[in-house]
């Protein structure tokens, strides 16, 4: 994790753990000189909400910034997680009338876990994003009469990114 100190002043990070969307108790401050950068949060749990404490903020009173939550896998901390998943498969689009468009695949697999999937449309990129686990989508903007090519990426925890999967073309209704 890395921030700044606020308007050169000195400031500590404090980290809380996060219970069912509820930040805990703020604590464990790791004092920053002025200037320089927070590099070693301590040990992240699945959801840890930090918050900054600086000596001289809002007109030189001290003050906290806004909380923030930060969801994190830590298992992607520990093993530095370059491994992209696998590219989707059986992609199958349906038009569905009125300008609708399903799409349906077989779901990819991980080395960390998959955390969502990319639905793009050939000529215009990401059109939607699903999150894993389902596998489906229905898309509502289709002009009846055209033809749409998509294809589906699986993205994981750390960002990596599958290939493509196979392209589908649907004409809507």
């Amino acid at each position: 994790m890395y921030w700044n100190s606020i308007n050169g002043t000195a400031c500590s990070l404090e980290r809380a753990t996060v219970t069912n969307g509820a930040i805990g108790t703020f604590g464990n401050g790791i004092s920053t000189p002025i200037g320089l950068q927070e590099r070693n949060p301590g040990t992240l749990t699945t959801t840890t909400a930090f918050r900054v404490y600086c000596s001289g903020i809002n007109g030189g009173a001290p003050g906290y910034s806004s909380a923030r939550i930060v969801t994190v896998n830590p298992q992607v901390f520990a093993t530095g997680d370059t491994t992209p998943p696998s590219a989707p498969t059986g992609v199958v689009g349906t038009a569905i009338g009125g300008g609708k468009i399903t799409l349906n695949w077989n779901g990819s697999t991980d080395n960390v876990g998959v955390t969502q999937y990319k639905v793009k449309l050939a000529g215009w990129g990401t059109v939607a994003t699903v999150n894993a686990p389902l596998h489906t989508v229905t898309l509502n903007s289709a002009t009846p009469g055209s033809s749409y090519s998509y294809t589906v990426v699986a993205v994981d925890a750390a960002g990596n990114q599958s290939a493509a999967s196979n392209s589908v073309t649907v004409i809507a209704k």
